[in-house]
């Protein structure tokens, strides 16, 4: 298993109170395709995740597995998100998996679940 680790915290909470929520995500791509800018595309697409006084405060990114498979690598990853405001699971779930869908990678297939 091939593990790699990327984190990046751009805020401060100052005494307020954080929500954390984990996230599955799963991806396949073309073998031939360039890989390293994967994580920071996927952080730049969650760092825009806002509405009314929620957002994302920190993010944690770990690639779990990488796969190879005939023409496709399959990636595993682990998502911690930290939000602040009043935000429930099922919102932040729906944000992230709309945020990571608008990424200009070009996927063969994803899915997005919970851990």
């Amino acid at each position: 298993m091939i593990k790699k680790h990327s984190k990046i915290q751009w805020s401060s909470l100052m005494g307020e109170e954080e929500n954390e929520f984990h996230v599955r995500f799963q991806f396949s791509l073309h073998r031939k395709m360039d890989y390293s800018l994967l994580l920071d595309e996927f952080l730049k697409r969650l760092q825009s995740i806002k509405e009314d006084g929620k957002r994302i405060v920190s993010i944690e990114m770990e690639v779990e597995n990488i796969a190879r498979q005939d023409n496709e690598v399959i990636f595993d990853f682990s998502i911690n998100a930290f939000f602040e405001g009043e935000c429930t699971e099922e919102w932040a779930h729906r944000n992230i998996e709309a945020a990571l869908k608008t990424s200009l990678v070009p996927f063969n297939w994803m899915r997005i679940g919970r851990r």
